[in-house]
């Protein structure tokens, strides 16, 4: 690997952190119609968004790594954020249902 293209991944790794931080920050603020982040803090809310926020980003970096090598940075970059937050929430979404059916399962 080169250096130019591990800069490349670098600062794509770092875009798709911010924005998988304010797409589940956003996500958090549109839910259930409040419009408030009154009640990020709790543990039960911390846990949703560290599933989210680790599910769009992997989301992202699965269609980078996919892509990266068929077209060019840019194109692969801009596809990468649309697609792989909405990927990353179908991801996220799986992940807390199979957590849910598993804890009702055990009790």
């Amino acid at each position: 690997m080169t250096f130019r293209a591990f800069n490349r991944i670098y600062g794509a790794g770092i875009i798709f952190l911010i924005t998988s931080f304010f797409w589940t920050v956003f996500l958090f603020y549109i839910d259930e119609g409040r419009y408030s982040l009154q009640d990020i803090s709790t543990l039960q809310n911390l846990v949703a968004l560290s599933i989210y926020y680790v599910g769009s980003f992997i989301g992202q970096m699965i269609l980078f790594y996919t892509f990266t090598q068929r077209w060019s940075f840019l194109k692969t970059l801009s596809l990468s954020i649309s697609a792989g937050l909405f990927l990353g929430v179908f991801v996220s979404i799986g992940i807390i249902w199979t957590i849910r059916l598993s804890w009702q399962m055990i009790q």
